[in-house]
C-alpha cells in the first residue's frame, strides 16, 4: 500500500511538472474568469502572455500610446499593434509580450466581468 501511494505522488509529480512546462511554452491555454477592473499581466519580466478574449470587453493597457513606439500588445490574428486603451476584439489571439513592471497588460472593462482563455505565467490584480 506504500509502494502504491509513493507512485501516485509521483505520478501527480509528473503531471504537475508536464503542466508547468506546458503553460511556460504557452500551449496550455487556461480558461479564466475576470472580474471587473482587473488587471492580467505576465507574472516575471521574461514572461510573456497570450489572452483570447472569450466574453465581455477588455482593453490593452501600456505605458506606450502611440504608434512608432513598438510597445503595446499584439494582436496576432490581425497584426496590429494595441496602445494604451484600444479595445480587444472577441477570439482574437493577443501576446503581452513582457511582464514584470513593463505595466503592460489587459484590463476587464464589462461591468459583468469576462471569460478569457490565458497560456504562459500571468497574475491577475484586482483594481
Amino acid at each position: 500500500s506504500g509502494d502504491v501511494g509513493k507512485l501516485k505522488a509521483q505520478c501527480a509529480q509528473l503531471q504537475a511538472d508536464m503542466d508547468e512546462v506546458l503553460l511556460k511554452a504557452g500551449t496550455l491555454y487556461k480558461p479564466v474568469f475576470v472580474p471587473y477592473g482587473a488587471t492580467i499581466r505576465a507574472l516575471e519580466a521574461d514572461d510573456s502572455v497570450l489572452v483570447v478574449l472569450r466574453s465581455g470587453s477588455a482593453v490593452a493597457v501600456s505605458p506606450f500610446t502611440s504608434a512608432g513606439t513598438a510597445q503595446g500588445l499584439n494582436d496576432l490574428s490581425d497584426g496590429s499593434e494595441l496602445y494604451d486603451g484600444t479595445p480587444l476584439i472577441l477570439f482574437h489571439n493577443v501576446l503581452i509580450p513582457r511582464g514584470g513592471e513593463d505595466g503592460r497588460g489587459v484590463t476587464v472593462t464589462s461591468l459583468d466581468g469576462a471569460y478569457v482563455m490565458i497560456g504562459g505565467n500571468y497574475v491577475i490584480i484586482q483594481p
